[in-house]
Parts: structure tokens; C-alpha cells; sequence
């Protein structure tokens, strides 16, 4: 497992809002703050951030790519989201893209709303 200097276990944040509006970006970057301060108080150091201002209803965005990118590049194992709801609607669409980010490395995925999801124990029983 991929830690800080400090000892710490390094994850990623993905924020995102389905709008454009002024309003969208100021809660985006709530959104960002309320998961940084989320993420420290897990014991985590944030290693990288993807935010986007794109509709959530497709399994296939570019900020998804971009967040897939960034753990497997940066050997990421810890995803920290507000809510499974800003990574995926249905759930086909979250097999998609749970399963993208365990190829890519994550481990679990910590939500503030529904807590861990143990990718591990998911992916590694359902082939």
C-alpha cells in the first residue's frame, strides 16, 4: 500500500455537480472542501482531486477517465466521494465504473453518506 511520508494512506477525491450555473461551481467547491476536511479526519492525505460539472447519468465522462487515470497512475487504493450518487446513478452503471476503478487499483471507496465500499471482496468473488 502506496502512503505518505507522514505515514498516512494516500486517496483521491472525486467531486462533481450536474450543472454549469455560478451557483454549480461555488457547490462544487463546497463539495471539495466538505471531502478534503473528510478525508483528514479518515486519516487520509489527498494525493490528487477530480472535480467536474457534468451530468451524472452516463458511466462513460471524461471525469471518470481522468479519475480512473489518476489512481492507476498514481497507485491510489482509497477513493473518497461525497455519495455513491456523485459517481453513479444505476446499478449497472456503478458495476461499470467501480469495477473501471478496481483495475485501476482502488481498493475501497469511503463515502461520507453510506460509508466503505470494500471494492476487494466485490470484484475478487465475481468473475
Amino acid at each position: 500500500m502506496r502512503v505518505s511520508e507522514n505515514g498516512k494512506r494516500l486517496c483521491a477525491l472525486y467531486c462533481r455537480v450536474g450543472g454549469v450555473s455560478e451557483m454549480d461551481r461555488e457547490m462544487l467547491e463546497h463539495q471539495c472542501w466538505t471531502l478534503q476536511d473528510f478525508a483528514l479526519k479518515q486519516d487520509f492525505e489527498v494525493a490528487g482531486i477530480v472535480k467536474a460539472l457534468e451530468s451524472g447519468l452516463f458511466a462513460s465522462r471524461p471525469s471518470i477517465d481522468d479519475l480512473v487515470a489518476l489512481c492507476g497512475r498514481e497507485h491510489i487504493h482509497y477513493l473518497v466521494v461525497d455519495s455513491l450518487r456523485r459517481l453513479c446513478r444505476s446499478s449497472a452503471q456503478c458495476n461499470v465504473i467501480l469495477r473501471r476503478l478496481y483495475s485501476a487499483g482502488v481498493w475501497d471507496v469511503v463515502t461520507r453518506k453510506e460509508g466503505t465500499i470494500f471494492l476487494k471482496g466485490v470484484f475478487d468473488n465475481s468473475q
